[in-house]
């Protein structure tokens, strides 16, 4: 499946409609503060602050994706540095990671579209995230609920 530029505003009112109505599946990182994450999650208060740094501080502990389903349509990835783990490079486990996002999508929130917006940081792998992501959404897949994939471009 073709992997599409997002050519709306991250933050504009028809976007966070579509996410409210979960219509838009939205990936982003593990992170708080400043984060498309927290603006996401916490936004019109759908979830608390104290909830949403939980689900990204275990979401880094176990080195695994969270889905804040069925309150949000939103998945986190984790980082790829966190306390003493350091993945930069391990294609590996980002692949799983993004390969979990499209599971979680297809089980569970059944949007038609998916949004991946990655952060570029020093503790998030960001050219390794759209690599993985681009092999998984190449691979023949049969999805049922997931129309269009896209990305936000980091800039």
């Amino acid at each position: 499946m073709e992997i599409e530029i997002f050519d709306r505003k991250l933050g504009s009112f028809d976007v966070m409609e579509d996410f409210h109505r979960k219509q838009l599946h939205l990936v982003c990182v593990a992170v708080n503060s400043f984060a498309i994450y927290n603006a996401f999650a916490t936004s019109r208060g759908r979830i608390s602050e104290t909830l949403a740094s939980s689900c990204s501080q275990t979401a880094n502990y176990k080195n695994e994706t969270e889905t804040l389903f069925p309150e949000l349509s939103i998945t986190i990835v984790p980082l790829t540095k966190y306390a003493y783990r350091d993945n930069f490079g391990d294609f590996y486990t980002m692949s799983k990671h993004i390969d979990d996002c499209f599971k979680a999508n297809e089980k569970y929130l059944k949007c038609e579209e998916m949004l991946f917006a990655f952060e570029d940081r020093d503790d998030f792998d960001y050219q390794l995230a759209m690599s993985a992501l681009q092999t998984q959404a190449s691979e023949k897949r049969n999805f049922v609920h997931t129309k269009r994939i896209f990305y936000v471009p980091y800039s």
